[in-house]
């Protein structure tokens, strides 16, 4: 990279780092990109030549910002914690993240396209990390032999989308579950032990 190009990617970088501190406080969609130039101290000119529209801004701030998440459940996936509080911390995490990216997308002038976006990139990119998240959890025998990946994908996502859901309501300024209820339900069902007990008694 050469001092031009060093120099514009400084400039994105700016800007992008503007956008998703506005995004944060829910103040992007009423900046102009004229008050965003001026903070970054560029050119309008130059944020168009760089992003092209002020959507493409707003998606490429969520885009860095989806990165950034994704890295840092990698980097817990290759950690030395434990695969129950492992799954436990991605969830919840990722339930106030949701929260977090919707909210961005709301500040979009066209939010389905948004969406197809931010989707195009779950599919590409967290999906697959998502199976290998699934992947450890078989090699150190916390799922039933025999499940496919489809229908593992299926259980993560409905409690997901189960606690997403309660991240809406008013009782959101609660913790959603205790990491021991989530143990216990995710990976023993509401019998938990007892289901095994009582088949062996049979």
């Amino acid at each position: 990279m050469n001092g031009f190009e060093r120099r514009t990617e400084q400039k994105k970088q700016l800007i992008l780092a503007i956008t998703k501190e506005k995004l944060n406080h829910d103040r992007f969609h009423r900046a102009t990109i004229k008050e965003i130039a001026k903070e970054a101290k560029v050119s309008q000119v130059s944020i168009y030549n760089y992003f092209g529209s002020k959507d493409e801004l707003l998606f490429e701030a969520i885009g860095e910002m989806m990165e950034e998440q994704l890295k840092r459940y990698e980097h817990l996936l290759e950690g030395q914690m434990s695969y129950p509080k492992l799954m436990y911390t991605v969830m919840t995490e990722e339930m106030k993240f949701v929260k977090v990216i919707n909210d961005c997308m709301k500040q979009s002038a066209d939010i389905v396209a948004m969406q197809e976006r931010v989707d195009r990139f779950l599919e590409m990119k967290f999906i697959p990390f998502l199976l290998r998240l699934i992947q450890r959890g078989l090699e150190e025998q916390y799922m039933a032999e025999g499940l496919r990946e489809d229908e593992l994908l299926f259980y993560f996502n409905m409690y997901q989308k189960a606690m997403n859901q309660f991240q809406e309501t008013d009782r959101s300024d609660h913790a959603v579950i205790s990491e021991e209820r989530f143990i216990q339900f995710f990976f023993k069902g509401l019998m938990g032990d007892m289901r095994v007990a009582k088949i062996e008694k049979r």
